[in-house]
């Protein structure tokens, strides 16, 4: 009678699998997030590089959680249509909200080949090394809590967090050449090693966090934030203040930076039907992601800021 249970017990583990992670890339660095919105797995400053998130192999190891509090299960989870911009619903008690993470790509910046790390042919974009996390309260309300724990060296080292000019809004970390900077429109605390915040969400309110470790300035702003996230999946390059304003509930599904990047690989199943991530192990150069099957579904996905 006690075997059944024995056998569940010993297959109990607190570590999702590996076909549950979603996959980010900017084409120089990869993330992998958990189904719980938490960041687990991230190599700083270039992929062969130790670990700053490294929870998907220790719980001690460092994370990135920026969800509602007290929820480790989503109601839906998806990458918009022809992107790696990762979508997460969460369906709580008292109200709905949405978080997108996304590893931000820009447009070519470098004028001299000294000045990039590239060593195969540049393109039109370049990674902004930036991980962007926004999130929009679809109704109701919640409370969103972000804790940034990052543990250097495979999860050996930590290192205090300190605030910068930007006050409550900033906070910055260095372990040997490497600083992480933490901005966000929400009032962080720290806590040694631990950056934290917490926000109650109303219906339409936003908000934003970016991790950075590179030249590129972070945004300031949830309307920087979701510009840059946008341009990153796709035409149009709304940080040109010559362009026009991109608007809120309908967008023109051309892809471009990431979805280029995502379009080498052939579609293997449904987009919406199937895990966010499919064989991380295979070469960064040619994922084969899973992309949408009805253009027009991805725009409605993709109506209001978040």
């Amino acid at each position: 009678m006690t075997a059944p249970f024995n056998v569940l017990a010993s297959d109990f583990s607190p570590y999702p699998p590996i076909a549950d992670y979603a996959f980010l890339s900017d084409c120089e660095v990869t993330a992998l997030v958990a189904p719980s919105s938490a960041i687990e797995w991230l190599c700083l400053p270039k992929m062969d590089a130790p670990s700053v998130f490294g929870a998907i192999l220790d719980r001690d190891a460092g994370r990135f959680i920026f969800g509602p509090e007290n929820m480790s299960v989503p109601a839906d989870r998806r990458y918009l249509p022809g992107t790696l911009v990762v979508e997460t619903s969460w369906d709580c008690r008292d109200g709905w909200i949405i978080v997108r993470d996304s590893l931000i790509m820009g447009p070519w910046r470098h004028s001299h080949p000294e000045t990039s790390s590239h060593t195969r042919s540049p393109t039109d974009y370049d990674a902004e090394h930036i991980l962007l996390r926004t999130v929009r309260c679809v109704n109701g309300s919640v409370q969103l809590i972000m804790n940034c724990e990052p543990v250097f060296d495979y999860g050996r080292v930590r290192e205090n967090w300190q605030r910068t000019d930007r006050e409550f809004y900033q906070t910055a970390v260095t372990h040997d050449d490497l600083t992480l900077t933490l901005t966000s429109d929400i009032r962080i605390g720290i806590e040694g090693p631990s950056a934290r915040a917490r926000t109650l969400l109303r219906e339409g309110d936003t908000r934003f966090c970016a991790l950075s470790w590179g030249s590129m300035p972070p945004p300031h702003s949830h309307e920087e934030a979701y510009r840059r996230q946008v341009w990153t999946a796709f035409a149009s390059d709304s940080r040109n203040p010559a362009m026009p304003a991109i608007p809120t509930q309908v967008f023109k599904v051309i892809s471009t930076g990431l979805s280029q990047f995502v379009s080498r690989g052939p579609a293997r199943a449904r987009w919406r039907s199937r895990s966010p991530m499919l064989s991380v192990y295979r070469r960064i150069s040619r994922p084969r992601f899973s992309s949408p099957n009805n253009t027009h579904d991805g725009v409605r996905a993709l109506g209001g800021g978040g």
